[in-house]
């Protein structure tokens, strides 16, 4: 998942001014300059329109559903498709402006290409993908572009750039891609906590890794972010189910603690954010494998492996009594 999906667009802004997460703080402010592209767009003044809803594109791209979802009953993808492709038909000799460039990538990054025909859908895609070359070669030419004196305020930083690249590629389900580029993405600025989520889900998700890294990896991610990141919960699932899996990578006490955690997390994120539509799958298979006196849904087996595991943890702890193993296979 990357931070520019649309999402539902289900978020009370109000809330977000909450937190000091930066992460929030870029969607309000984002909400904020989508806002005012709109209104210039409808007032005719388009190259404000323009520049405007591309940097908050850049910001983050969850803001056009944000933006819009009270302004219509219609769908919001439907009612953004047809303001998007104002702004790039409206005035054809923009064509070489930067926010024209942003604009279709916005228009292959986002599900919103999902609106078109399947073969218009691919062809966004491709624009957008030959768009983001054509960005990362300036910038890696001109590297100013990507600073707060470049076009759009700073917002062409080569990380979030190869980060779109990613997401593109998760439209395009090549996941082994997808990955590569928020490698590089991480390699140009290693705080970016996003494409070090996305990347982790990815491994975990396709088994491109080994647990052990996995786990790795989602504890960097969670060392780094912040309390209120919208996606802790989820990495916090993540850390319990790797750690039922792999004694290893934890006891089965650590795995209930990071399941309090994710918990916890969970609570924190629907209040900002509001609850997804669609659960992560990683929810599903971490139930499974919890006893119901633990917030799970497994049967027998799992009261079986919560009293295997409790045991084991205990033998093998420092100090602990290896009597218990016998005890145990007896």
């Amino acid at each position: 998942r990357q931070r520019h999906d649309m999402g539902d667009g289900r978020v009370n802004v109000a809330r977000l001014r909450e937190t000091t997460d930066q992460g929030a703080k870029d969607l309000v402010e984002a909400v904020d300059i989508f806002g005012r592209g709109v209104r210039c767009l409808r007032a005719g003044d388009v190259e404000s329109a323009r520049s405007n809803i591309a940097a908050a594109f850049l910001l983050d791209g969850r803001s056009m559903a944000v933006s819009l979802q009270e302004q219509t009953c219609e769908p919001e993808g439907a009612l953004l498709l047809r303001e998007v492709d104002r702004l790039m038909k409206y005035d054809q000799g923009a064509r070489d402006s930067m926010a024209y460039t942003v604009l279709i990538v916005a228009m292959g990054v986002s599900q919103l290409s999902a609106c078109l025909d399947p073969s218009d859908e691919q062809v966004a895609l491709g624009k957008a993908r030959m768009a983001l070359d054509g960005l990362l070669d300036w910038v890696k030419r001109e590297p100013w572009v990507g600073t707060r004196e470049g076009p759009l305020g700073g917002t062409l930083a080569p990380a979030l750039l190869c980060s779109l690249h990613a997401a593109i590629c998760m439209r395009a389900r090549t996941y082994k891609d997808a990955a590569k580029w928020l490698t590089r993405a991480l390699e140009h600025d290693p705080a970016d906590v996003d494409s070090r989520f996305s990347r982790a889900v990815l491994w975990a998700g396709t088994a491109a890794k080994a647990d052990a890294r996995v786990h790795a990896e989602f504890a960097r991610f969670l060392g780094q972010s912040h309390g209120d990141n919208r996606d802790r919960w989820i990495a916090a699932a993540w850390m319990a189910l790797l750690c039922l899996r792999s004694a290893d990578l934890g006891s089965y006490g650590d795995a209930l603690a990071w399941w309090r955690v994710s918990l916890e997390a969970k609570d924190r994120h629907d209040y900002l954010y509001g609850s997804e539509r669609v659960e992560p799958p990683v929810l599903a298979l971490l139930r499974e494998r919890l006893p119901a006196w633990a917030g799970g849904a497994g049967g027998r087996n799992a009261e079986i492996t919560a009293v295997v595991r409790t045991v084991l943890d205990a033998a093998h702890a420092p100090g602990g009594d290896p009597a218990l193993l016998g005890r145990l296979e007896g």
